[in-house]
């Protein structure tokens, strides 16, 4: 029998209009990694995802650990605007201590909005994954730093707690080689 090659079958364009909040579609414009000639084609994985019931990746959990997300009101915090859809579970702040990881420096909610920030809703830009819950972990303080005990203990946190996907968007100085973290590589 001919090995017969099949390819994804059509594309999902969501209406969020950018930042210009006037065009919908307009996030293609600042979101351009997201299409396909020179991104990772998000429109026919969200095609995809949309025909299996699964729109935007629902059902799966992304733990950001990072600065925190601002994903609650609570006291001078505020809710990102485009986080209305997003489900959040499980938070937690390993720098206070507590289980209000909101960000005091705005990266960890920029991260969690590329990855999850609520879509087709004629606002804003788009997540790449729309449908996941974020479990918000902070790792990092107000000036954006942390140290591999904390990073590892958050690491174990998300995937103790049903993370299917763990983003860390930080880095150490090149000076650091895996041997000098082997808390983290542990946690991996």
């Amino acid at each position: 029998v001919p090995n017969y090659v099949a390819h994804a079958a059509g594309s999902w364009i969501p209406n969020d209009p950018g930042p210009t909040g006037r065009t919908p579609g307009g996030w293609e414009r600042v979101q351009w990694n997201f299409l396909g000639t020179a991104g990772v084609n998000a429109p026919e994985a969200w095609a995809n995802l949309r025909a299996r019931k699964r729109p935007g990746g629902k059902g799966v959990t992304v733990a950001i650990l990072d600065t925190g997300v601002a994903y609650r009101n609570w006291k001078t915090f505020r809710k990102a605007p485009d986080f209305t859809n997003t489900k959040f579970v499980d938070p937690y702040d390993f720098v206070a201590k507590n289980k209000f990881p909101l960000d005091r420096e705005g990266h960890g909610t920029f991260v969690a909005g590329v990855v999850a920030e609520s879509t087709n809703n004629h606002r804003g830009l788009v997540g790449i994954a729309y449908g996941a819950s974020v479990m918000p972990v902070r790792v990092l303080d107000a000036d954006g730093t942390g140290d591999a005990a904390t990073i590892s203990k958050g690491i174990r946190y998300a995937a103790d707690h049903g993370a299917k996907v763990i983003n860390l968007s930080l880095e150490f100085d090149m000076t650091v080689n895996s041997g000098d973290i082997p808390d983290i590589l542990s946690a991996i």
